[in-house]
């Protein structure tokens, strides 16, 4: 039994909740050079938690379950994040730009490389869902090229974080 003095909010919160070994993509989310946000839009894309235009439609929420960006199939999480043209289109060019396949990179190679495959990837993820919400609402198109400046913009800013000050990581 553990001394009283040793009781904490996280000791109460692990023993309420049991321990449970981490999901095999735990690190691939909950890196800590990740922005908390896409991180946690990350989590909702692997518990396929995000209300897609086919969960909806099921729903009867919607009348269509096509995809916004570019109307080739139905707005699944795979098709939203890896088989629609405008999100591949993304994706490529990132990788291009890194230099890097960011699925692969993201448990290979140095740390450097999985901390930036992990970031870019869900940087990805969460400017892509933005752009299918803002399609969604205002009915027009952001061109890739401008949502992949945004995310080469937030990979050099985070780098400069984590290299000028490593004391916080």
């Amino acid at each position: 039994m553990p001394d009283p003095k040793d009781y904490s909010i996280g000791f109460g919160y692990c023993w309420l909740q049991g321990m449970h070994p981490p999901v095999p993509w735990y690190f691939e989310i909950w890196d800590n050079w990740c922005v908390p946000k896409h991180s946690f839009m990350g989590w909702l894309i692997k518990h396929k938690a995000l209300n897609t235009r086919e969960k909806l439609y099921k729903l009867h929420l919607t009348a269509s379950e096509c995809f916004v960006l570019c109307e080739t199939g139905s707005e699944t999480h795979l098709h939203l994040f890896a088989d629609c043209p405008y999100s591949r289109q993304i994706i490529e060019q990132i990788e291009v730009w890194l230099k890097l396949n960011l699925d692969q990179g993201i448990n290979h190679g140095i740390a450097l490389q999985k901390h930036v495959c992990r970031m870019a990837k869900l940087a990805c993820w969460y400017h892509i869902w933005m752009e299918r919400n803002q399609c969604r609402i205002e009915m027009k198109l952001t061109r890739p090229v401008y949502i992949v400046n945004e995310i080469q913009r937030l990979v050099h800013a985070t780098l400069k974080l984590f290299i000028v000050y490593p004391v916080l990581n």
